[in-house]
């Protein structure tokens, strides 16, 4: 049985499920807390790769989101761990994911006519 390839819009729900989880974690600590942070670079890593899945079309519609930027993220947070920041990942929070949250919002708005709702 081959898996199910999943519409754009379900992408798009699994990476505002990530920016979500990011938040309502470093709202129970720090960055620097062994667990959150754990659990924060996995939300990254699920994140970055649900980005790598939306097809190009998609992206163009949200042409000020940074697709290869969060790909790149999640690449380097996989590949290259032990040069892992912590201060850099709180920067990436407090600076960009505020704006990446609301970009995809209207996007998911766009493609599937509903608000998200977690």
């Amino acid at each position: 049985m081959t898996k199910q390839k999943k519409d754009m819009a379900s992408y798009l729900w699994d990476m505002l499920t990530e920016i979500i989880f990011i938040e309502n974690a470093l709202k129970q600590g720090t960055i620097y807390d062994d667990l959150i942070s754990r659990a924060v670079l996995r939300s990254f890593t699920v994140l970055g790769e649900a980005a790598k899945r939306v097809d190009e079309t998609t992206r163009k519609m949200a042409a000020d989101v940074p697709w290869q930027k969060i790909v790149d993220t999640r690449n380097f947070l996989s590949h290259e761990y032990e040069e892992i920041n912590l201060q850099k990942i709180q920067e990436i929070v407090d600076r960009h994911l505020p704006s990446l949250k609301q970009d995809l919002l209207v996007l998911y708005k766009t493609l599937t006519g509903t608000d998200y709702a977690h």
